[in-house]
């Protein structure tokens, strides 16, 4: 068993307790040492490892910290009486429990949730996720239905209390920004901005913009983690080495590998965000060796016209499914899989090593302290 810390400017206090543990379903792990969750996770991982039949070497557990790291926040809000709103997480009965603090927050998102709390919803219930940006932006996204933006679009003044907070707001499926009108509030088309952030290649942070809605990971800090394991395991390739990528998102290692000069091809299913993909890597002036596959790639073919030196995959919890086949059929000697659902990881796993690659590191990545689930990213390569 391998273990190694990595350094972090956030963390808990050792002797933090979460007052709000284990009735609130957010993190089951509180009553338990870190160094005991760290035990249970190397173990769950190599025993998933071992029924699948994957030899694999000693599993190195990343650290980033013990809470604290998160920049984004989703919750649920419920209006009980005309005077009386609850703001939190579920408990086992299903029941939503009033949450003033959560220790899984940066101390940034902290702030803004307890300035959120205060603002009254004239709605029965919704959900919301607040985001903190690397720069200080605030941004809330507010998923209630239809008939609820449109109450709350009529009323003239309501929308106020975002604007003097310099609250970022988007609303519905589509992420529609809320701004001003000669009225008082209207919808208007989204506007990506910097709410995350990626890395070059010497983990110089780079803006990375989407919508507050749009999927990331919980934290630039465990996202920096990961970057710097990138490019510690593409330190051989050379520059223009050719790199397929599976689910790209908003460009979180999409963009750190363009930075070394690769020729990168994504494939992606969601085109919001290859939308956000494309102007990242423009902004960056990194376009020029981007080419965009939009598509399921769970079931699409690989119109791959060389033998890229590197795939990249960070597929659904799902796994990569049928696309696994595709993956082999690129015939590239060196694999990068990551994932937070290492089930379906492993059924992926057994058909790679099955078809001659082998697993020659392994890492966790704690991207989720106090809970039962991780990150895990697997080195293959293709020994002919």
């Amino acid at each position: 068993m391998s273990i190694r810390s990595h350094i972090v400017t956030q963390g808990r206090n050792e002797n933090s307790t979460c007052v709000y543990f284990p009735t609130c379903q957010g993190c089951s792990h509180w009553h338990i040492s870190y160094q005991e969750q760290i035990n249970q996770k190397i173990n769950q991982l190599s025993n998933i490892f071992k029924m699948h039949g994957l030899k694999h070497p000693p599993i190195d557990f990343i650290s980033c910290g013990e809470s604290a790291l998160r920049t984004r926040v989703d919750f649920t809000i419920q209006k009980l009486t005309p005077c009386q709103q609850v703001m939190g997480f579920y408990n086992k009965q299903k029941e939503l429990l009033d949450i003033n603090t959560c220790l899984q927050l940066m101390p940034a998102l902290q702030n803004f949730y307890s300035e959120f709390q205060k603002i009254q919803f004239p709605i029965k219930k919704g959900s919301a996720r607040l985001r903190v940006g690397p720069s200080g932006l605030k941004g809330c996204w507010l998923d209630f239905s239809n008939l609820d933006i449109k109450k709350l679009l009529d009323d003239p003044v309501f929308f106020n209390q975002f604007i003097e907070h310099n609250i970022e707001v988007e609303v519905g499926q589509k992420g529609k920004r809320v701004i001003r009108s000669n009225a008082g509030y209207k919808l208007a088309d989204p506007i990506p901005m910097a709410w995350f952030e990626t890395y070059d290649q010497n983990l110089k942070p780079l803006p990375l913009k989407g919508l507050v809605s749009d999927f990331t990971q919980p934290s630039w800090l465990t996202a920096q983690t990961m970057t710097s394991l990138l490019f510690e395991w593409t330190a051989n390739l050379t520059e223009g080495a050719s790199v397929i990528e599976f689910g790209p998102g908003l460009g979180q290692f999409t963009i750190p590998l363009l930075t070394k000069g690769f020729k990168v091809s994504v494939y992606e299913s969601n085109s919001k965000a290859t939308e956000a993909l494309q102007l990242n890597a423009k902004e960056l002036n990194l376009a020029a060796h981007l080419q965009i596959q939009l598509g399921d790639f769970q079931n699409a073919a690989v119109a791959a016209k060389v033998t890229p030196e590197l795939v990249l995959v960070n597929p659904p919890r799902s796994g990569l499914k049928k696309f696994t086949y595709e993956l082999i059929k690129t015939q590239s000697k060196k694999c990068i899989y990551i994932s937070c659902f290492p089930e379906s990881m492993a059924n992926d796993l057994a058909l790679l090593t099955a078809a001659g690659y082998t697993i020659q590191d392994l890492k966790i990545v704690d991207q989720f302290p106090q809970t039962s689930h991780y990150e895990t990213c697997v080195l293959l390569e293709k020994i002919i």
